[in-house]
């Protein structure tokens, strides 16, 4: 509110200040408030591909799933290269229940850009569901050669490691996390978990 008493007239720093109270209103459930911010941005620059990802995830929130549809669609015939649109695609077609599609829109947006945390965390959830957990295995681990550490992102690939009986490469892992973080419960629990099972072996 300070900056908009200092600002005057569209120009991109105004549009950056709505944008992002737009982000704040949406994050403290004033979705009303929210629209109003991303409608002024909007006035300045209609052609923000983030602005209309913005918007699809207001309308999520609202539960107005063709209205975010639309804005991501929207989106990408600005950017095609956003993978945000894309896993807000996916998300919606999920939600409708068609999880070919849902799938494709995923597979798109880590393709544009594979360290997309929400992607990445779909990709292992949905690779559960649907027997897809090679692939949620790759995408993960590829995730965090570069991350190093993300305690959920490993939590995740353990699991995965244990569907496919991949119990060494889970202990790998569980060492992994207990080196960073020895205080984790849940790791010292899968942990005598593989070792109960190394014992049965």
């Amino acid at each position: 509110f300070e900056c908009l008493s200092i600002f005057e007239g569209p120009c991109s720093e105004l549009f950056e200040i709505y944008k992002n109270m737009g982000n704040i209103s949406v994050k403290l459930k004033d979705y009303d408030g929210a629209e109003e911010f991303y409608n002024k941005a909007y006035t300045i620059n209609n052609q923000s591909d983030i602005l209309l990802v913005n918007f699809g995830t207001l309308e999520i929130q609202r539960g107005d799933f063709e209205k975010a549809i639309f804005c991501f669609r929207e989106a990408i015939k600005i950017n095609a290269k956003n993978d945000k649109a894309w896993v807000g695609l996916a998300l919606m077609h999920n939600e409708y229940g068609d999880r070919p599609l849902a799938w494709a829109n995923l597979t798109t947006a880590l393709e544009i850009e594979f360290h997309n945390r929400t992607a990445v965390l779909l990709s292992a959830r949905w690779g559960l569901r649907d027997q897809r957990e090679s692939f949620a295995i790759e995408v993960l681990e590829k995730f965090l050669n570069l991350e190093n550490f993300d305690e959920e992102v490993s939590l995740l690939l353990i699991h995965l490691y244990c569907c496919l009986n991949q119990f060494e490469k889970a202990q790998m892992e569980t060492t992994k996390i207990l080196a960073w973080n020895p205080q984790l419960q849940t790791a010292r629990e899968i942990q005598r978990q593989l070792r109960q099972i190394g014992e049965v072996a």
